[in-house]
């Protein structure tokens, strides 16, 4: 699932840009919508949902009417408007995403904390040996100590997590490679 992220800036060179480095770095992440007037936004009131509102302080009206789980103001540099309610227009757009799926995370688990609905934690690095299992478990361990529970699922074909459990099992990425179709393969290495 991706998130559905609005953008009205009302800088078209900006709006530009921003959407196409986020649909070519950021594909699997972003569906993005463009709007370049008040006008556009109100007519995508009623036909359309968004996750995110990313939006410039003049277009912020226009929104008002257009519930997003997450808006933003879209802030020049030394712009008021303070950092709860909005974000720094010209910043790296790496920077930018990180903030972006920070804030919506932290919203998506106001909105569906305790409801019975799951919650998702990722760790996840290319590179080997940067902490990855050691801070997912005490993650895990932390949140079980709160009463939650937890399924720890690590991905990784040469994983360090046996040495944090007295029992060993096997990767489920090595589940995933034997299983050729094979549903009481998959059955087996799940109950594993």
């Amino acid at each position: 699932m991706r998130i559905r992220l609005l953008l009205a800036a009302g800088d078209r060179d900006y709006e530009e840009h921003l959407s196409q480095v986020l649909l070519d770095r950021y594909e699997d992440i972003f569906e993005v919508q463009i709007c370049s007037t008040p006008e556009q936004i109100a007519e995508l009131a009623g036909k359309r949902a968004f996750d995110i509102a990313l939006v410039s302080p003049e277009f912020a009206g226009a929104c008002s009417g257009h519930p997003a789980a997450l808006t933003l103001a879209l802030l020049e540099d030394g712009a008021a408007g303070g950092t709860a309610a909005g974000i720094r227009k010209y910043q790296r757009i790496s920077h930018l995403v990180g903030s972006l799926l920070e804030r919506y995370a932290a919203v998506s688990a106001t909105a569906h904390g305790g409801e019975g609905g799951g919650r998702v934690t990722v760790a996840w690095s290319p590179a080997g040996g940067t902490g990855k299992t050691t801070a997912a478990l005490a993650y895990a361990a932390q949140r079980v100590a709160e009463g939650k529970r937890v399924l720890y699922l690590n991905l990784e074909s040469f994983s360090s997590s046996p040495l944090y459990f007295a029992e060993s099992g096997r990767s489920i990425s090595a589940v995933f490679a034997k299983l050729d179709g094979n549903v009481e393969v998959l059955l087996q290495g799940l109950r594993q």
